[in-house]
């Protein structure tokens, strides 16, 4: 069974936010974080805000956008991405 560092397991248990490269190693940090909680005899604890790269992008220029819309425009929705890339491509 994987193991988090100390400095990453105490930043998670302080409420901090861990930035991670995929889906699937925010999953096994989260794996690795209740594994530890259960270890020490805690049934019941916080989940971990642990996010992708991506994720964390698009929720942070969400943000911005919402404090200054005027210089932030908003981001695209998937399917109107999809749509503006077959235009582009039709052209």
């Amino acid at each position: 069974m994987f193991r988090l560092p100390n400095d990453v397991a105490r930043h998670l248990q302080d409420g901090g936010t861990l930035i991670v490269p995929s889906l699937q190693r925010a999953h096994t940090v989260r794996l690795c974080f209740a594994a530890a909680a259960l270890g020490k005899g805690r049934g019941v604890f916080a989940s971990p805000d642990v996010r992708t790269d991506a994720v964390w992008l698009r929720e942070e220029v969400e943000r911005r956008a919402g404090e200054d819309a005027s210089r932030w425009p908003r981001l695209l929705e998937p399917a109107e991405e999809w749509f503006l890339w077959r235009q582009c491509a039709a052209e």
